[in-house]
């Protein structure tokens, strides 16, 4: 670990009451000032108090490089935010993808994150820098691998065959 921030992120169930619900609320622990700020969970700006609303708002992924921090949570069915959040400045920032959006990795000026479009299950890797504005989003595949795995299940079939077609005496 390096840096001087850890970000986490507290789930509370309150079962009675008008207010019963889930909450999340994230925070971030200064470890050079040995103090914790609540932060608002759809903005990221540092929050005295935060609306029972807006803490809601289930939350994944955090994450920090150290000297930002930051989590995603999913706005609407098609529609994902990530919050980025730098403590030295107070600035908070979101970046608006397409889907759900889980296991981000923040690295200097690069932010790479796994998405998933409903109702694909299948999940694509996104890379984000700071001075460019589009989403990139690229496939990647194990070359080979269908060709070794389609061989390896005939050789297989075929083994079982030959094997249980002979007539053995014991």
């Amino acid at each position: 670990m390096s840096g001087d921030y850890i970000i986490y992120i507290t789930h509370s169930v309150v079962l009675d009451g008008d207010d019963n619900g889930v909450y999340y609320e994230p925070f971030i622990y200064t470890i050079s000032a040995n103090k914790t700020e609540s932060l608002n969970p759809k903005t990221g700006e540092i929050s005295e108090s935060v609306a029972l609303a807006d803490q809601k708002t289930q939350l994944f992924s955090p994450f920090t490089d150290g000297s930002r921090a930051g989590w995603s949570y999913q706005d609407t069915d098609s529609e994902s935010k990530i919050i980025l959040f730098d403590p030295a400045t107070g600035n908070a920032s979101t970046i608006t993808t397409a889907g759900t959006v889980g296991e981000i990795s923040l690295d200097d000026d690069r932010m790479i994150w796994t998405k998933s479009v409903f109702p694909s299950f299948r999940s694509s890797l996104a890379y984000a820098w700071e001075n460019v504005t589009k989403e990139e989003s690229h496939s990647t595949s194990t070359p080979g691998f269908s060709f070794i795995a389609c061989f390896s299940g005939i050789l297989a079939a075929v083994l079982i065959y030959t094997g249980l077609s002979g007539k053995r005496k014991f």
